[in-house]
């Protein structure tokens, strides 16, 4: 039983140490993820992965296709969210970029029917990158938390 007291005080100091070095281990990570995630949206939020369309398109599932500002860095299996600017978390459909011209502005995506929210055909459009949605609701959650899309945003879901 003495040599247990005994032993008590150094694991204490030990294990102490560890805690220590796990936090600031922590403390490490957590810095790195925020920078990671400012350096994302960023990215996100860049000219070349953001636009605007005019384009009378109605939401729905399916395929879907709005003429954007040329020249952007849009690619075939990328995501894109479009919401109507003046309502944003009201209407909006994500999909899947099927093409892009960066001569034309045109795009064409495919919208799962979960993910096409609101209704009527709106002509103001705001269009910025997303990751693949988990769900519509957690989507919308992170739309309403943006308050805006216009400067482009990402969703890790």
């Amino acid at each position: 039983m003495d040599a247990l007291l005994a032993a008590l005080p150094p694991m204490v100091t030990e294990e102490n140490a560890s805690i220590a070095a796990m936090n600031a281990l922590g403390t490490e990570v957590a810095a790195a993820s925020a920078t990671a995630v400012a350096a994302a949206a960023s990215a996100i939020a860049a000219p070349g992965t953001a636009g605007t369309s005019t384009t009378t398109e109605t939401i729905g599932p399916g395929a879907r296709s709005l003429t954007i500002q040329t020249g952007k860095s849009i690619v075939s299996g990328m995501w894109v969210i479009a919401a109507e600017t003046a309502a944003p978390t009201t209407n909006w459909m994500a999909g899947q970029v099927d093409s892009y011209s960066s001569v034309s502005g045109l795009l064409n995506f495919t919208v799962p029917a979960a993910f096409a929210i609101g209704s009527g055909s709106i002509s103001a459009w705001t269009v910025s990158l997303t990751g693949p949605p988990a769900d519509a609701a957690a989507l919308a959650a992170n739309l309403a938390a943006a308050k805006s899309i216009a400067v482009g945003f990402t969703l890790l879901i």
